[in-house]
């Protein structure tokens, strides 16, 4: 079974796998302060963070919905004061996301 976007169904299965399991460690780790959020995390893998929208891997059929102007500063799930360049976001708890990164889950602001 392969989806509209283009991923198989283990594909998405794994995505839906990862994202709590690699989101229950983030909330056991016992940080008490926001860090920024590395590409290279777990979740964001999972999600295709990339904290630059210019540097969004086209081939990757998480990608297949990118848009240029799609940033993290213009995402609805996006909070803390508009300007700054690392805001918080509750698709990545503890952690604080570029306003010029996006993910996979972004919706229009």
């Amino acid at each position: 079974m392969t989806t509209e976007t283009g991923l198989n169904r283990r594909q998405l299965l794994r995505a839906a796998l990862i994202a709590p399991v690699a989101l229950a460690g983030c909330a056991t780790t016992g940080d008490t302060g926001e860090q920024r959020l590395r590409a290279e995390d777990p979740v964001a893998r999972s999600l295709l963070y990339v904290p630059d929208t210019t540097k969004v891997p086209a081939g990757n059929p998480l990608a297949a919905r990118h848009e240029p102007t799609q940033r993290c500063a213009n995402c609805i799930h996006v909070r803390g004061k508009a300007g700054e360049t690392w805001r918080p976001c509750p698709t990545f708890p503890a952690r604080l996301v570029n306003a010029n990164g996006w993910c996979s889950v972004w919706a229009p602001g």
